[in-house]
């Protein structure tokens, strides 16, 4: 008999690019461009209780690669922190198709897209040992994204991650 995954929701990353900047863009030899962002700042919320992980957000990289099809790919790498002070260590890649909303979202004239307007998937991998949230550590992960401007106009990526069962 075969079984399809299930995916179970169990926490809500939010990356806030308020203190974030474009490093460099700059072509690699490969057709399209690649962008660096330093992030900052974020956060998860736990959205089930049996599976605990709210965590501070401290540091991290984005590295984006738009290709000349309209792809844009991310490599991102995060460092947080328990409520406990336990380390994490986030890794994820990705990708996104952009839309008329997530373009104006990146120039400045738009506030939001809906979840699920286009195709926008991750991959995360957690570390951590902290015991009460160390279930991530062996767990395959999946996120469904979105690019958000808050009401001061800071843009940030949400996400709603689930567990594969």
């Amino acid at each position: 008999m075969t079984s399809y995954p299930i995916f179970k929701p169990v926490f809500h990353l939010y990356i806030n690019a308020e203190n974030s900047e474009v490093v460099s863009t700059f072509e690699n030899g490969r057709p399209g461009k690649r962008i660096f962002v330093q992030i900052h700042e974020g956060y998860c919320d736990s959205t089930d209780d049996h599976y605990p992980f709210n965590i501070k957000i401290t540091s991290g990289t984005n590295w984006l690669f738009l290709s000349p099809d309209n792809v844009l790919t991310l490599d991102v790498r995060l460092r947080a922190e328990t409520e406990d002070g336990h380390g994490v260590y986030i890794h994820y890649e990705g990708y996104t198709k952009p839309t008329p909303a997530m373009n104006a979202i990146f120039d400045g004239s738009g506030s939001h897209m809906e979840f699920g307007e286009t195709e926008f998937f991750i991959k995360p991998v957690i570390e951590t040992d902290a015991p009460k949230e160390g279930w991530v550590n062996n767990k395959y992960l999946i996120g469904k994204g979105r690019f958000v401007r808050n009401e001061k106009g800071v843009m940030g990526a949400e996400y709603y991650i689930s567990m594969c069962q």
